[in-house]
């Protein structure tokens, strides 16, 4: 199992991962991000007819390994 950090961006706003979580492979990561926009989107709309919720997501060095975007758009 490897530790992996999930920043989450939604209206400009970062919130940096300084937690972790641990994750058997990066099928689990990409599982564990897109699950995490899903609850972003559910708690934080607005009535602006246009957001983007974004999972950026990076190993225990730093480097980003994942990146997922969620954009809504009405109108």
């Amino acid at each position: 199992m490897a530790l992996y950090f999930f920043n989450t961006i939604s209206m400009d706003l970062l919130v940096q991962d300084d937690d972790g979580i641990e994750c058997a492979s990066l099928f689990e990561v990409k599982k564990l991000a897109k699950r995490a926009l899903c609850e972003m989107a559910t708690h934080n709309l607005t009535d602006d007819n246009r957001q983007t919720f974004t999972v950026q997501v990076r190993d225990l060095l730093g480097s980003q390994v994942y990146t997922s975007s969620l954009k809504i758009t009405a109108s």
